[in-house]
């Protein structure tokens, strides 16, 4: 017994050693970042360009992540990335490569883009790759697949998920090619999914189209080569090598008979037809040679200018048709009228078309209101002057309900946004749909009054005041409420509000406006709306974003009175 233990305790390969405290899974220092709310900020449009034109490729992947988002606080800066690169765009050539899965493309690309870069040439390349229809995620696998080209100085490689986008490429590839020609990348390279017959959003943003073949398709090359092979520029039968050698040649055969049934090309480009084998390196530089003389051959006739023409025509009517319907989707209040929709389709009692027009019908109300709120304050100023141009003339007016809120006294429209607060648009959430409001008061207690502003343009919304013997916190109070109904009642109900008041929040979430101020003969109309506002929140639920508005990191709220 004693000689076991000591075996056990002693350097045998049964003792038991102390082992290592595993690490933790999560990063302690990301932890307390987040919980906090820090996020890398965002770089100014200037910055990235200038970042872009440098060749720095860490600005040019986060210029293209911007783009590629779906977030409202990030359109606005890439749109204006995307002005900025425009005059530095259009001196590449770009070339599209398709084939049915399987067929070799990336294998072919990083073979030609191997050649092109040990030539000199700055080559990028865009390879899309499919989104899981159920999990939505993507592998991204075809950077890992081309190797040594992702090691070479001189070639950039950006692989992007359809996210669902039909067409083989991804939702923002045209813009992501402009900032890759803005970098000085003269060969741009898109690889779609490749599936078959939709590859034409593709075909619409390049100046060749190259499909990647295999022999003995059979019955699939039927099914694809009225959709693609009438676009195609040229064709390259891959993986010409071994036993497949002779089959590659009898399908250039007969992919050369089956061409000649196609009507021309508006180029007068006839369409070329080559096998080769990527992993041997054979046949390759023909196929380029072909890319060449397809450029100059378009070129000198003036196709080449023509289908970029083309192209940007219809980059406009795509653009319109997806930011309507991405306006149609975060417009508020849409959100929940479609999960009502869908469950009266499901349920039976509507049929599908019904509810779809029901919905497009409640969006343009819902913009009619939007629209009738932006001119709401100028009809009630428009009031107000004309009052005043009656007394002046001696007129008499009528005086206002004793329930009626105060009339929005004459002042400008709307509030000046800062170049400062539009340079941090990107940083603040919900910056092109949120209301901010904010309260001024001379004296404590004095007169007060208070305003509701669009963020994103200092659109004046309404203004109330002055109030006598009244304080600013119930300002501030009183405009998160007058927010609230006010949105509510027009339809608005998913739209943010933005306060820089803490104490005002504070009551909005108590129900309660917890003053202590004296009541007075002057401040009895403000007393009463106070207990109006405090009943309102009693009696009625919203699900507004109620928010607190960061002045140290966004600078003064937009409905500032500037009084400071």
């Amino acid at each position: 017994m004693m000689e076991h233990q000591k075996l056990m305790q002693g350097d045998s390969a049964l003792s038991q050693q102390q082992g290592v405290e595993q690490p933790s899974q999560v990063n302690p220092n990301i932890v307390p970042r987040r919980r906090i709310g820090q996020t890398k900020p965002v770089k100014s449009p200037e910055e990235y360009l200038q970042g872009i034109r440098q060749g720095d490729r860490s600005l040019l992947s986060q210029a293209i992540t911007l783009i590629e988002s779906t977030l409202p606080e990030h359109q606005e800066t890439a749109q204006k990335i995307i002005e900025a690169c425009l005059p530095y765009a259009g001196n590449s050539l770009r070339v599209g490569i398709t084939g049915v899965p399987g067929a070799g493309k990336s294998t072919f690309i990083e073979t030609l883009g191997t050649h092109l870069a040990r030539s000199g040439k700055k080559l990028a390349v865009l390879a899309i790759d499919p989104s899981s229809e159920r999990s939505k995620g993507s592998i991204l696998g075809d950077k890992t697949r081309m190797e040594e080209l992702s090691r070479m100085e001189n070639a950039f490689i950006r692989p992007s998920p359809s996210a669902g986008s039909l067409g083989g490429v991804a939702r923002k590839t045209r813009e992501t090619i402009i900032l890759c020609e803005a970098a000085g990348f003269d060969h741009i390279i898109v690889e779609t999914v490749g599936v078959g017959q939709s590859e034409t959003e593709a075909y619409n943003m390049v100046d060749y189209f190259l499909l990647v073949q295999l022999a003995n398709l059979g019955d699939e090359l039927q099914g694809i080569k009225r959709g693609i092979m009438e676009m195609a520029d040229g064709i390259a039968i891959n993986k010409a090598d071994g036993d497949f050698k002779q089959k590659a040649e009898l399908a250039k055969r007969q992919l050369c008979n089956a061409i000649q049934l196609f009507p021309p090309a508006p180029s007068g480009w006839k369409t070329t037809v080559e096998t080769c084998s990527a992993r041997q390196d054979e046949g390759i530089d023909t196929i380029w040679n072909h890319i060449l003389e397809f450029e100059q051959h378009c070129k000198k006739n003036g196709s080449f200018e023509k289908r970029r023409k083309e192209q940007l025509a219809r980059v406009v009517s795509n653009s319109i048709e997806e930011q309507l319907l991405q306006h149609f989707y975060l417009h508020p209040g849409m959100e929940k009228a479609l999960m009502e929709a869908k469950e009266r389709v499901l349920q039976q009692t509507q049929s599908p078309y019904t509810a779809a027009q029901n919905l497009i019908d409640q969006y343009f109300q819902n913009l009619s209101l939007s629209k009738g709120t932006e001119t709401a304050t100028t009809e009630s100023e428009r009031s107000a002057a004309q009052k005043k141009t009656d007394r002046t003339h001696g007129k008499k007016t009528s005086a206002p309900a004793p329930t009626a809120a105060p009339a929005a006294s004459a002042s400008p429209v709307s509030v000046k946004i800062s170049p400062a607060l539009l340079k941090k648009a990107s940083q603040i959430p919900h910056f092109e749909s949120a209301l901010a409001v904010d309260a001024a008061c001379s004296g404590n207690p004095g007169k007060m009054e208070y305003q509701g502003v669009q963020v994103r343009n200092g659109k004046r919304i309404f203004h109330q005041g002055p109030f006598p013997d009244a304080t600013n916190n119930i300002g501030e109070f009183l405009a998160i409420v007058h927010a609230l109904s006010f949105l509510n009642a027009h339809g608005f109900p998913d739209t943010p509000i933005y306060s820089d008041s803490v104490t005002g929040l504070a009551w909005v979430r108590n129900k309660k406006a917890n003053t202590k101020i004296a009541p007075t003969a002057k401040n009895q109309k403000l007393r009463e709306l106070i207990a109006r506002a405090e009943n309102w929140l009693r009696t009625h639920t919203y699900r507004n974003p109620v928010l607190k508005w960061d002045t140290d990191r966004w600078g003064e709220i937009p409905a500032d009175f500037g009084r400071k």
